[in-house]
């Protein structure tokens, strides 16, 4: 099965960066993502923290972290990381379609309609699809 050779090659590579001592966080931010997108975002967890242990400048972990901890219903621990990852780079389209469906979800309509708002901006300035 492909997807277990993935997951192999992932945690393999891993096991070599910590023998190395590396600071390199792809490895843990692809292998996070691919958990999440395989509905495994227990599994993710531990590892997307710590991809932002490693990098902690890194928008795209905590990108990640905050899809993770929606996935898992943490609804305040995904804020956070999506809010730190637009602080780190306020262009990623799919941090402010993710605070949108969040702060809609909690009953926030003000603060989700200025998510969309600045979502659907950014979405025209990039022409990005997001999922």
């Amino acid at each position: 099965n492909r997807s277990q050779e993935a997951e192999a090659r992932f945690l393999e590579t891993i096991q070599i960066i910590d023998r190395q001592k590396a600071h390199f966080d792809l490895p843990s931010q692809l292998l996070a993502s691919f958990y999440l997108e395989h509905g495994r975002p227990n599994e993710a967890l531990p590892v997307i923290r710590r991809a932002v242990e490693i990098s902690p400048a890194s928008a795209t972990d905590h990108l990640i972290l905050g899809k993770v901890a929606w996935a898992l219903g943490d609804a305040d621990t995904a804020i956070n990381a999506l809010e730190k990852a637009l602080a780190l780079d306020d262009g990623i389209v799919e941090a402010r379609y993710s605070l949108a469906q969040i702060y809609k979800a909690r009953g926030e309509p003000t603060k989700a309609a200025g998510e969309q708002k600045a979502f659907e901006a950014l979405k025209e300035l990039y022409g990005r699809p997001v999922h």
